[in-house]
This record gives structure tokens, sequence and C-alpha cells, in this order.
């Protein structure tokens, strides 16, 4: 009787079917026994790793396989649901302009876009016999009328007196409320949140304690949080929207991105501020490098690829436009709307050059408006050029990150018209820098929350200093590299901030001076934000700029004298 013979695995099948065997295990999760199994492989970091043989089947070369520890899942979670505990919390405080008739604030104002554009036709949204524009009168691009648009719809189905025209002015309900809160965060973590994660890499890395660091001060940012779930505005879905742009861009689908930018500027026309660096940053990586093409056909190749994104952003903006243009609505009348110059250089007590230098020298007595205008874009124009040059020369992604940061300072310290709110659009490139430059971002963001305290308290919510205070908390280990003597002056620096907020509490203001605290935190913001500026334009602009000689000679010949 012949036995079978009993087959043996080969070398190779054997650590082909052990390597399978712990790619199970980094793809169904971690079991406790899995767990102990492979705890000694387990890196510092929480991560775990295994090497993947060569075995010829197709592998050059050794590959990493990376395995998501419990610990970090469940502390990214806890960040999740924290930053959703504390949204709720801002919501159920007060509001821009809570039980303040007749002109009440920006929560009446998102409500009254809804109510206008769901009930009159497009051509009467900036304009019109029933729209009266001395009351919250549209001032924001088309994407703002459709999104209120939409939100007035289901409004409308939920409770019709909610966005009834004209009746409905300063409707304050309970149920209200409650669905604009909602509107809020469901806009904020679909668009805003979704497209953060993916501009920082986190769908690309591995969840390390680096990351969940990230996600940490990134999405607990509470300058953005207290603006839009406290004081109540939509900035997220702009800057959502800029996000996915920029995921777009740094991974080459520059057409894609256009489009998401044309779509972010069409919600809100602040995202100007970032419009130089992204119109540098394709003109420069546009241009071919294969240098098997001659120089004439590598420009043809680069006119080819700039006339097609200019294609791509005309078609999303007729796109966007297409209802204005087909009901022929005063396209001049819309564009005053959404460029108000006749309301001033800025407004309130904003921590920029302008606000500040006003204190000893009152430019609205001494200047007219279109003189301040002129004077505005050739400062914003002359302080972008350095960064705008190191970026078309070098169009790394790290230069694009610091070329957007300081052309959204620039915007915020020197342009016309700037609302302290504007300080989100300096705080988001900020963020995403955070792993260039962690001591650097960390004191800007908290800075920028000082910033926007005076705001808070004029909403009601003085509560939310509580909110900044814990931010610092959780980025007070960032510091601790730092010598002795520069943690001294950061920690002065975010906690001298920090006290001027306290003292606006504590203290009643002099009846000379009524706004003295907001104007004291505004002109100590100021003094950060520029020092901020001068630092990523002089410092570190010298380090991108080393190569180039007449850099070195210009900065050598201010060294010297």
């Amino acid at each position: 009787m012949q036995l079978k013979r009993e087959k043996k695995n080969t070398p190779t099948q054997k650590v082909v079917k052990k390597e399978q065997a712990r790619i199970r295990v980094a793809i169904c999760g971690f079991y406790r026994t899995e767990m102990r199994r492979i705890t000694p492989l387990l890196n510092a970091d929480g991560t775990a790793k295994f090497q993947r043989k060569k075995v010829g089947v197709g592998c050059d070369k050794d590959e990493e396989i990376i395995v998501i520890s419990e610990t970090n899942q469940v502390t990214f979670l806890a960040v999740i649901c924290f930053a959703i505990t504390v949204q709720v919390a801002l919501s159920l405080g007060s509001y821009s302009g809570h039980a303040t008739p007749p002109m009440y604030g920006d929560y009446e104002a998102q409500r009254h876009w809804m109510e206008i554009t769901y009930h009159l036709p497009i051509n009467q949204y900036m304009n019109g016999s029933d729209n009266d524009l001395n009351y919250w009168g549209l001032d924001y691009p088309p994407l703002t009328a459709y999104h209120s648009w939409l939100l007035g719809a289901v409004a409308n189905k939920l409770n019709r007196s909610w966005v009834e025209l004209h009746t409905s002015r300063g409707i304050e309900t309970e149920s209200h409320k409650i669905f604009m809160r909602i509107t809020v965060l469901a806009t904020y973590w679909i668009i805003y949140v979704s497209s953060l994660l993916l501009s920082i890499g986190f769908f690309r890395n591995i969840l390390c304690h680096r990351m969940l660091s990230y996600c940490a001060v990134a999405m607990l940012y509470p300058g953005l949080l207290a603006m839009d779930s406290g004081h109540f505005q939509y900035n997220h879905v702009s800057l959502g929207l800029f996000l996915f742009s920029f995921a777009c861009f740094v991974s080459s689908f520059f057409k894609l991105g256009s489009m998401f930018f044309v779509l972010a500027l069409s919600f809100k026309q602040m995202e100007l501020y970032h419009a130089l660096p992204i119109a540098t940053y394709l003109l420069s990586k546009s241009f071919p490098n294969d240098n098997r093409l001659s120089l004439n056909q590598r420009y043809l190749s680069w006119a080819k690829q700039l006339f097609i994104l200019f294609i791509t952003v005309i078609i999303t903006i007729v796109f966007v436009w297409l209802p204005f243009f087909v009901t022929r609505s005063d396209l001049v009348q819309i564009l005053h709307r959404i460029f108000p110059f006749y309301r001033g250089i800025f407004e309130d007590k904003v921590a920029n050059f302008w606000c500040s230098i006003n204190v000893l020298y009152k430019l609205k007595k001494n200047f007219k408006i279109p003189s301040l205008l002129r004077i505005s874009a050739a400062m914003v124009l002359v302080t972008n050029i350095p960064w705008l040059l190191c970026l078309f020369f070098h169009p790394t992604v790290t230069n694009f990150k610091y070329s957007l940061l300081s052309s959204s300072l620039s915007f915020f310290l020197f342009s016309f018209q700037v609302h302290e709110k504007s300080i989100l659009l300096v705080a988001l490139p900020a963020i995403l820098l955070w792993n260039e430059s962690p001591v650097f971002v960390c004191w800007l963001l908290i800075i920028s929350n000082a910033s926007l305290y005076p705001l808070c308290v004029k909403d009601g919510n003085a509560i939310h200093l509580a909110l900044f205070i814990f931010y610092y908390i959780i980025l007070y280990s960032s510091f601790s590299k730092l010598s002795v003597f520069k943690r001294m002056v950061v920690h002065g620096s975010c906690l001298t901030s920090l006290m001027l907020c306290l003292a606006s509490l504590l203290f009643t203001p002099p009846t000379r001076f009524p706004h003295i605290f907001p104007l004291l935190t505004a002109l100590y913001c100021f003094i950060h934000f520029l020092m901020f500026f001068l630092y990523i334009n002089l410092v570190t602009l010298r380090f991108k700029f080393k190569k180039l000689e007449i850099v070195e000679l210009f900065l050598n010949l201010v060294h010297d004298s």
C-alpha cells in the first residue's frame, strides 16, 4: 500500500504564510493574544513595525507594515469627542447680537440671509424693494447665497416661521437656535475637519503620537470654535474649501485644486488672503522640468498648462455665477456689496497696522478712502514680494506653506477693511506649518486667540477665556525644548496676553476711555503679529535664500550699517 506523501512547505512558502498571518493581524486589528505576541515589536510612539522580507513576489526592497495601537485609536477618538463636546458647550452660550434689537448681530444676519435667499428671486439677493440692505444686506459672493438658500429651504420645511419674509426678523426661539447650531456642527465636521485631516497628512501617515498631537492642535483651535460655534458664522466652510484646494495642489492635482479655491473664494472674498501664493505656486509648478525638451518646447508646454488652468478657473467662475448672469442681476451692485470700501480701512479694535497707527495719527481725518485704498494695496503687494519670489524659484511644499502664512499676515496687517475674525485666515496656514515649526505656530495661535477675546466679551461669552487658557495648557509642552531664556520669553508673552484678557473682566475701564482694554489687547497682539511677520520674512527667508548671493549681500550691508 502506497502511503500518501505529506507535502512540505518550502522555506519561501513558510515565510509567505507567516507574513500573510501578520498582515491579517494588521488588517483585522489586535486581539489580546496577538498583542501579547507582538508587544516586543512595538515602537516608542505606539505603532508596531513588521518587515516584509524579499520573497521574490515583485518586491525589490524591504517594506514596512505599520499597525496602529489601540491606545492611539482611543486617544484619537477622545480628541474628536472632546472637540464635539466643546462645540456643544459653546453652542449653549450666547452669540452675536443675542437679545439686542433692532439690528441684533451675525446670528440674525445668517438667519436673515436664509430668509431672503429662499423667498426672493436671485436678482434681488443684493438689491430690490423687498430686500432692505440696511438690515443685514447680503455682502458675500454667490456660494454663500446658495448655502443660505439651502439652509433656508430646510428651515422652511421644519418651521416656516423661522424664515418667514419680513415677519421672522429677530426670531430667537430655542428650536431655531438648535437648528442653527446643528447646521454649523454638520458643515464643520463634513467639510472642515475632513479637509483638515487630508491637508495635514492624516490619511497618508501613521497615527503616531506626533500625529495625535497635530490633530489636537488643529481640531481644538479655540479661535475658530469660538467664532463659529459661539459668535456664530460659517467661516469653516470657506476655510475647508481652501484646505481641499491646498491638499490638491501639493498632490499635483492642479485643476481640481483650482476649482476648490474658486469655490472657497466664491464663499468668502477674504480668501484673497491666500490667492497670491497659490497663483505663484501654480505658475512655477506648471513649468516642465523635463531636460529632454528644448527651451522653446518647455515654454510652449508651460503656456499650455497655464491656459488649461485659466480655462478651469473661468469655467468654475461661470458655473458659480451663472444664476446671477441668467437673471440679469446688477453685477456692479453685487461687487459694491462684496467689497465695501465705504466702511473704512478697519472695523472696531483689530490688531493690525492701521488700527494701531490710528491711535497716534487719525487716518480718517487726514486721508480720503481712495488714498488709503491705494496705500494699503501697495503695502500688501510690496510686503508679499520676498516670499513670492522665493516660492517661484523654489516651489516646495514647505515654501508654499510659509508663503501662505506670510501672505495672510501681510493682508491682515496692511490690507483694507480688516475685521478681527480675519485672523482665522492667518491661523489656518500656521496650523499647516506645525510640523515644520511647532514653537512658532503654537505661539502665534495663542496670541491669535487673545486678539479675538474682545469680540467674545462683546457677545457675552467671557467664559471663552477658560477655553483659551486650556488650549495654552495643551500647547505648553511644545515649548519644553527651548532654552530657559527663550522659554521665559514665550511663556511671558502668552501669559501677558491672557492676563490682558482677564483684566478686561476684573477691572472697570475709566469713563474717559471705555474701550481701553480692547485697544490694549489689539495693540499687544499687533506687536506680536508684526514680529511674526518680520521673523518669517527676515530670518526664515534668509535661510531659504541663503544660496542667492544678492540677498546675502543685502543682509550683510544692513548688518554692517
